[in-house]
């Protein structure tokens, strides 16, 4: 009676140990495992480099572009125009730059940058901050600007709005 209890306990426990492996092998695909990590930490704001504390105004990308990827100090200074032209170091940053229109006063861009799990993807999560005067007559072209790590290569970025801003 004992050995056959322990037969069956046995037995139960390698029924519950395949099915646990099933579930495990089973359990999601590529892209609902794949989770992005963020880099916002390693990222600088340009308004806190000197002479550029209004940089949504006053540091603009002369294309027409959403953005633009700024690799290295050629790009920069035939690309780049306004009032707001820090000194970057393109050996550890570059600068991901573009335009965004609104009626609303942006005071300033808060940013979260992602690293996506495939590879040489990020995506870039823009919220812009309002300063509560009312609405513009004109649209008026805003300007963002972050810095990040000099990333071996940027093969896909995704440059989303969220509308959190006050």
């Amino acid at each position: 009676m004992l050995r056959s209890n322990i037969r069956l306990r046995i037995d139960g426990l390698k029924k519950l140990s395949l099915i646990i492996l099933i579930i495990g092998l089973s359990g999601c695909s590529k892209d609902e495992c794949c989770v992005s990590k963020d880099i916002t930490s390693s990222t600088v704001g340009v308004s806190t480099l000197n002479n550029c504390n209004d940089a949504v105004l006053n540091m603009q990308i002369s294309s027409s572009e959403q953005y633009s990827i700024i690799g290295n100090q050629v790009e920069y200074d035939n690309n780049v125009i306004g009032t707001c032209h820090p000194h970057i170091d393109f050996t550890q940053q570059q600068l991901i730059i573009g335009h965004f229109y609104s009626k609303k006063n942006v005071l300033k861009f808060n940013y979260k940058f992602y690293k996506s799990c495939e590879p040489n993807f990020y995506k870039f999560v823009i919220t812009p901050e309002y300063v509560d005067t009312g609405l513009n007559e004109e649209t008026i072209a805003y300007y963002y600007q972050i810095l990040v790590p000099q990333i071996e290569k940027i093969d896909f970025l995704k440059v989303i709005f969220s509308e959190g801003g006050s």
